[in-house]
């Protein structure tokens, strides 16, 4: 089941997720998170592959779907 694989997602992923989750484009959470667009784009790439997501909206339909459960295994700062 896609859902466990939340579970093999980096913390960064997780926070990624978490914001595209939240509808912001790549350019937001590049300046929320202190990293580069490509970056954001290469987490995305990441998490699709883990999760084995496929299609444009894929992660984005994926985070809103799970929001809850990415909330609860993101660990606090």
């Amino acid at each position: 089941m896609k859902q466990d694989k939340l579970n093999t997602l980096s913390h960064r992923e997780l926070e990624v997720l978490q914001l595209v989750a939240e509808m912001k484009s790549s350019n937001e959470i590049a300046e929320l998170l202190l990293i580069t667009p490509k970056t954001v784009e290469n987490h995305r790439s990441s998490i699709a592959k883990k999760l084995g997501l496929t299609g444009n909206n894929s992660v984005l339909r994926f985070g809103i779907a799970h929001s809850k459960r990415i909330k609860l295994l993101k660990p606090k700062p």
